[in-house]
């Protein structure tokens, strides 16, 4: 939060936190925080939700007046200028509903690299959900301001009537995962995208210093790909067969080059996915 501090005119900014382990003890802290490093917004309110990555996000859209919010990770350092140059970027692109910076990630889960290193490259474009079910970001930044369909939710500024309209999936988090929503922003900005244009821009850049994917267990973050596959498939429109296909090639890629762990987490995630998709009802 003291990075925010050192935002441009941040006395004009409004800040909402949600904290949403329904403890009174954090937002004490948070308060405590705020006045201990002299921290000055023009507002700040701090508010609690249910459990749940998407369901603190919805609490902050019921909650935001604003025209254009900024949804952040608490593990992002904003550069300085960000607000302003989000600001220029909507207010000269009236058609544009979302954007994020380019985001480069401090660390990844093993599993996760190869499997973008098995299958992304030939299946999928940086920004692009693609009908195979394959998300990724850019490896390096546009050289301009490049549309996508899906935004990274660490870091996304977004219209907030439309994301009011489109609202993030609570159901995302009854996973095997518990409260963490594998694939929210995901879902969240691939539907935004139906109300208007999604972009990077391309003039900011920021560092994620901890991948979200390595915040669960590897085993419960497997069986979560499966539950966001079936996502994918009920939801999004994407084709049960595409998405198995790839699972089993990276699967026998493992099996081949004899990667015990990845064949292992591989099993998990494919037998979620069937587990889910075939056991369980949808709600």
């Amino acid at each position: 939060m003291s990075s925010l501090n050192g935002l441009t005119n941040s006395n004009e900014i409004e800040v909402l936190v949600v904290e949403n382990s329904e403890s009174i003890e954090n937002i004490d802290q948070i308060q405590s925080y705020i006045l201990q490093e002299n921290i000055e917004f023009g507002k700040i309110n701090i508010v609690s939700s249910k459990p749940g990555l998407p369901k603190a996000r919805n609490t902050a859209l019921e909650l935001i007046s604003s025209e254009i919010v900024t949804f952040i990770d608490d593990d992002i350092i904003l550069p300085t200028n960000y607000i302003e140059m989000m600001d220029k970027l909507f207010f000269s692109e009236p058609n544009l509903v979302g954007s994020s910076p380019f985001v480069a990630t401090q660390t990844s889960s093993g599993m996760e690299s190869q499997f973008v290193e098995i299958s992304n490259t030939k299946f999928s474009e940086p920004g692009q959900l693609s009908g195979w079910g394959i998300n990724r970001w850019f490896s390096v930044p546009p050289l301009y301001n490049k549309g996508v369909n899906w935004l990274p939710g660490c870091a996304m500024t977004v219209r907030t009537k439309q994301a009011k309209e489109v609202g993030f999936t609570e159901s995302l988090q009854n996973g095997p995962a518990g409260g963490y929503a594998l694939g929210e922003d995901v879902d969240f900005s691939f539907r935004l995208s139906n109300l208007g244009n999604l972009v990077i821009n391309h003039k900011l850049s920021i560092l994620h210093n901890l991948s979200p994917t390595n915040r669960v267990q590897e085993i419960t973050l497997a069986k979560a790909q499966g539950y966001w596959s079936v996502h994918l498939v009920r939801n999004l429109n994407m084709k049960l067969s595409r998405i198995l296909w790839i699972d089993i090639k990276v699967f026998l890629w493992s099996l081949v080059h004899l990667n015990a762990k990845s064949t292992k987490l591989m099993a998990i995630r494919i037998t979620s996915f069937l587990k889910f998709y075939f056991l369980v009802k949808p709600k």
